[in-house]
């Protein structure tokens, strides 16, 4: 088990100094100690199966949306580099093996791959955008930027390889609202330099690869400045933190998904 270096100074200076990203803030959300571990002592981070797999999927769309892949060989393609991306072992499940069953959800969605080229101009994939959320400075990669060339609605698209329960009308379940919440403002942060550039968005739409589905919502200034509000929240408690403790409540993220699970004060105990 392992505590921190750094010193109250030497933090506060890491902070101050800090270009912030969604996934800086959200772990934040997450546990101020694996927060204080990758960010601020920068301990080496251990993959996940998962997230190899999501890699892995960006990766091909990026290609397919670029032209430098068709729909007949972007399946080759995640076929032939699955082996080399997810290297690490899914977790144990007694009822179906895990990695067995995200690499049959990933060969169907590629397998159905499919996108209007004619419907919708390509703003941008995986575009590098750098804004600030109050005074705090930020930077991150949106997927897929579009523009429907008939409405010229604005579009802001994000690729997502969770998995959810969904409800008979077609939202997302209750227990996975608050994943659905962490999405969502993640595309209203991005909007920010979206707004600035083309005056507007019109949609958030999230392509949920394993799900085989699309969730589309309209743009809703609430939620936007909600997404705001809370990044700058999660901020300020870090300038203002000191104890760094763990958040042992979700013990499947502790010990499957956390970046910093081999050297926790909580992992393992």
């Amino acid at each position: 088990m392992e505590v921190w270096n750094s010193s109250p100074e030497e933090i506060k200076k890491k902070i101050d100094s800090m270009i912030w990203s969604f996934s800086r803030v959200n772990s934040l959300s997450q546990c101020k100690y694996c927060w204080l571990l990758s960010y601020v002592e920068e301990n080496e981070e251990l993959p996940n199966a998962y997230a190899q797999f999501g890699t892995l999927c960006h990766e091909t769309l990026e290609k397919f949306l670029k032209g430098e892949l068709n729909i007949f060989n972007a399946i080759e393609y995640y076929r032939e580099h699955y082996p080399e991306y997810v290297t690490c072992d899914f977790p144990p499940n007694k009822y179906v093996d895990l990695g067995q069953k995200t690499y049959d959800q990933g060969e169907e969605y590629f397998l159905n791959l499919d996108f209007d080229f004619d419907k919708y101009e390509i703003l941008g994939v995986e575009k590098d955008v750098r804004f600030n959320v109050g005074k705090y400075p930020f930077k991150g990669f949106i997927d897929v930027l579009l523009k429907d060339k008939e409405t010229k609605e604005v579009i802001l698209a994000d690729h997502k390889t969770s998995s959810f329960t969904y409800l008979k009308n077609g939202n997302v379940s209750k227990s996975d609202a608050e994943h659905f919440l962490a999405f969502r403002r993640q595309l209203y942060l991005y909007a920010i330099p979206v707004i600035e550039e083309y005056g507007k968005v019109d949609y958030l739409i999230w392509n949920m690869i394993r799900d085989q589905r699309k969730i589309k919502i309209p743009f809703n200034d609430a939620e936007y400045l909600e997404a705001q509000n809370w990044a700058i929240k999660q901020i300020q408690g870090a300038e203002e933190e000191l104890l760094w403790l763990p958040d042992n409540s979700r013990s499947f993220w502790c010990n499957c998904i956390c970046s910093q699970r081999a050297s926790c004060l909580y992992h393992g105990n």
